[in-house]
């Protein structure tokens, strides 16, 4: 939500959200969200309403990365007025490394099935200018350490 909310004020437009639907059962609802930025819109659903408009957003956004190809009608041709323009080739994820996968949560689902003492992780060194760092991160497991 946060992400799609940088994004759509970087641009000067506001995502749209909207309440289409609460179903099930009292004490287990499922409620349904819409939201629409510029021309595309996606929904999304969850537990919760905050689950509901998270879900919706990374659907907006999924949308717009893949160039509204399963938007509703994809993008305009010509840009309608207050429409995001390229939106597809700005949006970079802040928590992005470069790093495919999610390296740190196997190797604690490595240590578990094996049975071995967590990993534990030092920051060893920090250099670079503050908007530049370079982290050095010495990871130990029993008696093996690498850096």
């Amino acid at each position: 939500v946060s992400l799609l909310q940088e994004l759509c004020m970087r641009r000067g437009i506001s995502p749209k959200y909207d309440l289409l639907q609460i179903e099930g059962a009292v004490h287990e609802p499922t409620f349904v969200y819409r939201v629409t930025v510029g021309e595309f819109a996606a929904n999304g659903s969850g537990q919760s309403k905050k689950k509901a408009k998270h879900a919706a957003a990374k659907a907006v956004l999924d949308i717009i990365i893949q160039g509204g190809a399963a938007g509703a009608g994809g993008p305009t041709a010509g840009g309608a007025p207050g429409a995001p323009p390229e939106l597809s080739t700005q949006i970079v994820s802040p928590y992005d490394d470069g790093i495919p996968g999610n390296p740190v949560g196997s190797l604690q689902e490595l240590c578990m099935a094996r049975r071995w003492p967590p990993p534990t992780y030092d920051l060893t060194s920090e250099e670079g200018f503050p908007h530049e760092r370079t982290f050095s991160i010495a990871c130990t497991i029993g008696n093996t350490k690498e850096i």
